[in-house]
């Protein structure tokens, strides 16, 4: 009987363990304001076989030394169901200069600004420069890396509807700092303004 119970106890578990261990990469859905104000909700791209994120700062070489072959990128795929976005997880509600420091760049993509970097937060970012593949109908990330062959891989694979064969490459950007952590919250300066 007790072999019966600490068996059942294992493989119940397992089976409560499997699920989370796999879950380690959903996010969530989101919606962000990019760069000119325009409204985006990641549900709305359900119909994309995925999402490309990279994370932009404005004066990060990361950034600026990716831009080219992430357009590149946009150029190829932006009709084979991919959404390209930028993301400036910085929180410091500076639309302008991020808009202004795009067109410098000729850069036409838009920048989902995170001001409050709950999103940034949720999605692991920690470094300008990285790319993250979303699966806007799972809700979870699927790839996170550099620009280069190992992204395209992970997006054309994506668009196939096949598994990622490698879903993590290291990233050298500069890091993101989380201005947020370890400051006391308050209602009327933190969770009003966002009611």
């Amino acid at each position: 009987m007790k072999k019966l119970i600490r068996t059942s106890a294992c493989s119940l578990l397992f089976v409560l363990i499997a699920p989370l261990a796999g879950a380690q990469d959903r996010v969530g859905d989101f919606a962000l304001l990019d760069d000119t104000g325009y409204f985006h909700h990641m549900a709305w791209y359900d119909d994309h076989a995925v999402v490309a994120l990279l994370v932009q700062a404005n004066g990060s070489a990361a950034t600026a030394s990716a831009l080219p072959e992430f357009m590149d990128l946009k150029a190829r795929y932006d009709e084979q169901g991919v959404q390209f976005f930028l993301i400036n997880p910085l929180g410091n509600q500076n639309r302008d200069l991020v808009r202004a420091e795009m067109e410098a760049q000729g850069v036409d993509i838009p920048v989902l600004m995170d001001d409050s970097q709950v999103v940034s937060e949720a999605l692991g970012i920690d470094r300008t420069g990285e790319v993250l593949l979303y699966d806007p109908k799972r809700f979870t990330v699927v790839f996170r890396g550099p620009v280069g062959s190992q992204l395209e891989a992970a997006m054309a694979a994506m668009i196939a509807g096949e598994p990622v064969a490698v879903a993590q490459v290291p990233v050298t950007g500069e890091p993101v700092t989380y201005s947020f952590k370890n400051q006391e919250l308050s209602y009327v300066n933190d969770i009003a303004p966002l009611i």
